[in-house]
């Protein structure tokens, strides 16, 4: 048998050429060798050229570092590789723009032996080309680099620039208050430059110490908004040239880089063609369909960049919802490994309204959660469990709508690992039925009798399943008044007063709760009442159910009748006049002299037995009455002014027409028109002028105040808020009032706390030629006669000028008529606010010092609920915007 030794042979030379290869006893040739450096801006390519090395790290140093060649520091503290026989590419990162380093390399033979010969490497990085270059992004904020471009330079112009949270960004494109980028970076705390340069934007300066440009004094300005991990940023840099800013709402400026090179006339122009007519101030239009960057004449760029995501954190949080119809609680129950959570709760509309601000992007609800952008937005950070209830995070909360719990934990307070929980929680539809409302009229259950000063009601809820009740009190006409304006009954009342809990249990009774409402005498009051079950569901309010009811005070006694010879020599035109004082657009009162109006007594208001042609045509033109039509409306008001008339008569009193002194119109002020005389027959006539009834004309005409004859035959002005009809409420409505004068206690009276009048007492002379209406006294104090306005918080406010002393009336009248005033529908703007003066005797006038007061329908607003969640929105927003720009 042959054998062949020529293939061993062959096969044991080539296993001795490999372990000689690099076998210490024959004295390998380890080696480490650069082959080539292709530097970048912000990083380099080497190759390196290696034998017999496993392993290699690497540190870089810039000019000003101090340079670290032993090995094993490299390898603690460096990036290490694997390397192979031959060559091998490294891409270092991190660097700097023109910029010179030292990249030192280390090696290791084995893994117990580093290479004794290090590898230096000197490299040069090329310069930045673009405008905006993120250097290093970190997650508290970022490292950039600014190069103006060479046109800028040879312009002798400036880069303005700004960089900030997106939101941030997006929220000067908004809705009706868009900004251009020209004028945002106007708005950027001067930061500008000429010359290149490195900045480093993180948290630790969010405020930065500057000089204020305009008073030469330190200030804190807001350099940026506090930064988060996975933030999106956005840098925005345009061209000005030298100059002062336009439009400054200070007034005031100094010269710097304010000119954008940008073209507004044009941009102005594209804006309004989309149906604006105020530029960016009323565009309609969003973010996406401005190409703003058109109308730059100058450089321009933007660019955005996003800090580094968080790593994912290795903990639970329990998320356990109990959602109603109306209701709903979210359990939350972190565990140990949660050093913080932060979270918002959203209804689908303002989730929807939020998304445009974060770019559209659902990825970014992370970071919202916890970002400062977050916090304006009612985002909330815990620590350990919480529950939360929806009623108490929302105004409403709305059956069959979905509602977004977004939240963030986190595993320390620097946010660097964190997970993130997206929750929707749907209500439920509602199933129970509303509650049963009862209202009923009821006489004074203590004495069994009615009043002229008061009404009483009792309110039941015979279904017995009330959770909360809400209810309106007022005349008659103020609520037909407010149906003829389109409201229902249910929209009044939502607006209106709400019931304790007490009370609320007691509607749920059997025997109800009586409650009682303060009333002018032979006055109709309704109580419309609207109770809400635990699904939040209301009885509906229509005319004819039993949650309405009237009840009427009773008629004024008459009191004895009075024989005297004043309410015949008073009858006749009267000049009043008294010294007073005005108030200028800045509050300042100064002396108006002595001035004059016309004042005119008689037994009552007085009315033709006819009508003319005018009249008829007035009423055929406006409301389609035919003749007969209008003849029985008038038959019916001449009633009403007939009982008027006799209810004077009866409190042994005389009607005055007239009072009051409007301002001219001057340099001070414009001229009003609060005291213009119009009797309830020129109201029936007007064609401006749209009382709810006839008996409104009476309450609505004047100005009209009151002589009283007493019993010892002095004479008197009565006053009372609640229960005598205002001086005038055609286009406001204005009591008389007493008032002090004295300017630490300054404060009005209206109304005595135990429901009775006040009373001027008025001078008579001799030959009853003259009046003076002096003061009456409380609490030692003197009041002063004054026409006022009054709101439902109790507060007054004096119309026109405010009158200093007694006013005097003459006999006769010389000077010219006033013009008509304005109708009663019409909205009325008083041309000076002055401050408010305070009850001073804590009576509301004309709140009601009863039980219950009656419901202020002058003060009501309709709102939606979801109109409120968009203003908190809103608002939100521009607390923001206002947070990051109030530095300028």
């Amino acid at each position: 048998m042959k054998k062949s030794f020529l293939p061993f042979l062959m096969g044991m030379a080539m296993l001795l050429t490999i372990l000689s290869g690099c076998n210490r006893e024959t004295k390998p040739q380890v080696s480490a060798t650069v082959v080539s450096v292709v530097p970048d801006i912000m990083s380099a390519e080497l190759t390196l050229n290696t034998s017999c090395l496993t392993e290699y790290a690497y540190r870089y140093f810039s000019a000003n570092e101090t340079v670290v060649e032993d090995p094993a520091v490299i390898f603690a503290t460096g990036t290490t590789g694997t390397l192979v026989d031959g060559n091998n590419t490294v891409l270092i990162s991190g660097f700097e723009g023109q910029t010179e380093y030292t990249v030192v390399f280390a090696f290791k033979k084995d893994a117990e032996n580093f290479y004794e010969n290090n590898l230096i490497v000197n490299l040069t990085t090329t310069d930045y080309v673009e405008a905006f270059t993120a250097v290093e992004t970190k997650y508290d904020g970022v490292k950039f680099h600014i190069k103006v471009p060479q046109s800028v330079k040879d312009a002798k112009h400036a880069l303005r620039y700004n960089i900030g949270s997106l939101p941030m960004y997006l929220s000067y494109k908004y809705g009706w208050w868009t900004l251009e980028d020209a004028q945002f970076l106007i708005n950027n705390g001067q930061q500008c430059t000429t010359e290149d340069r490195t900045l480093l934007y993180d948290n630790s300066n969010v405020e930065v110490e500057e000089i204020d440009p305009w008073s030469g004094e330190p200030m804190t300005t807001m350099l940026h908004t506090p930064f988060v991990p996975g933030e999106p940023l956005v840098f925005v840099a345009g061209e000005y040239a030298l100059g002062e800013a336009e439009d400054n709402p200070w007034g005031m400026t100094v010269p710097d880089y304010f000119v954008a090179l940008y073209d507004y006339e044009a941009s102005w122009a594209w804006l309004d063609s989309q149906g604006g007519g105020w530029g960016p101030w009323a565009a309609e239009v969003d973010g996406e369909g401005f190409d703003e960057d058109q109308f730059w004449t100058g450089y321009f760029t933007r660019r955005y960049v996003t800090l580094p995501a968080p790593e994912l954190l290795n903990a639970n949080v329990d998320i356990k919802a109990e959602m109603g119809a109306t209701n709903g609680t979210i359990t939350i129950t972190p565990d140990e490994k949660v050093y913080q959570y932060c979270y918002i709760v959203l209804d689908e509309g303002t989730y929807q309204m939020m998304l445009p601000m974060l770019d559209n992007n659902e990825d970014y609800l992370q970071w919202f959660v916890t970002s400062y952008f977050g916090m304006y937005q009612g985002a909330a950070t815990q620590q350990g469990p919480v529950k939360l209830d929806l009623s108490e995070l929302f105004y409403g909360v709305e059956p069959e709508t979905d509602y977004h719990l977004l939240l963030t934990a986190m595993g320390d307070e620097t946010g660097q690992t964190q997970k993130f929980y997206h929750e929707i929680l749907t209500t439920t539809a509602k199933t129970l039925a509303a509650p049963v409302i009862e209202v009923k009229a009821i006489n004074n259950p203590a004495t069994g009798e009615g009043s002229p000063y008061d009404v009483w009601f009792n309110v039941k809820c015979t279904s017995q399943n009330a959770v909360s009740v809400k209810y309106a009190a007022n005349y008659e006409r103020e609520f037909g008044m407010m149906i003829n304006a389109g409201y229902t009954y249910n929209d009044i009342v939502e607006m209106a007063n709400s019931f304790s809990s007490e009370e609320v249990a007691l509607i749920n009774s059997a025997e109800g709760l009586n409650v009682t409402f303060s009333s002018m005498p032979d006055a109709t009051t309704l109580l419309a009442v609207m109770a809400y079950n635990e699904e939040d569901t209301p009885n509906t309010i229509e005319e004819g159910s039993s949650a309405i009811a009237k009840a009427s005070s009773l008629r004024e006694p008459d009191k004895a009748k009075i024989d005297s010879p004043l309410f015949t020599s008073l009858l006749g035109d009267w000049t009043m006049s008294a010294p007073v004082r005005g108030t200028n657009y800045y509050y300042e009162k100064y002396d108006a002299g002595v001035q004059s109006c016309k004042v005119t007594i008689s037994e009552g208001l007085t009315y033709p037995e006819t009508l003319s042609e005018e009249v008829y045509e007035t009423y055929k033109e406006l409301v389609g009455m035919n003749k007969e039509q209008v003849d029985a409306l008038y038959k019916e008001f001449k009633q009403e002014v007939d009982e008027f008339n006799a209810k004077l008569k009866g409190q042994n009193r005389l009607l005055c027409l007239g009072f009051g002194f409007d301002y001219p119109e001057t340099e001070q002020h414009y001229a009003t028109s609060f005291f213009t005389t119009e009797s309830a027959f020129d109201l029936f006539c007007s064609k401006t002028y749209n009382g709810y009834d006839n008996e409104s004309m009476i309450w609505d005409c004047g100005p009209k105040w009151y002589l009283e004859v007493k019993e010892d035959g002095s004479l008197v002005v009565p006053i009372n808020s609640t229960r005598m009809y205002p001086l005038k409420s055609t286009s406001q409505t204005l009591y008389l009032m007493g008032l002090d004068l004295s300017e630490e206690t300054m404060g009005y009276l209206g109304v005595n706390t135990d429901g009775s009048n006040f009373e001027f007492p008025v001078a008579v002379n001799d030959d009853m030629t003259g009046l003076s209406i002096n003061p009456f006294t409380y609490a030692d104090v003197p009041f002063y006669v004054q026409p006022m306005t009054l709101n439902s918080y109790g507060y007054g406010n004096i119309s026109g000028y405010e009158i200093l002393d007694a006013p005097t009336l003459t006999k006769g009248w010389s000077g010219s008529a006033t013009a008509k005033s304005v109708k009663k529908s019409s909205s009325f703007t008083p041309a000076i606010e002055r401050t408010p003066v305070k009850s001073a005797n804590g009576v509301l006038a004309p709140v009601e010092f009863v039980a219950k007061s009656k419901t202020a329908f002058g003060a009501m607003k309709k709102y939606e609920t979801v109109v409120l969640k968009k203003v908190d929105f809103e608002e939100g927003m521009r607390n923001y915007v206002r947070s990051y720009v109030s530095k300028d």
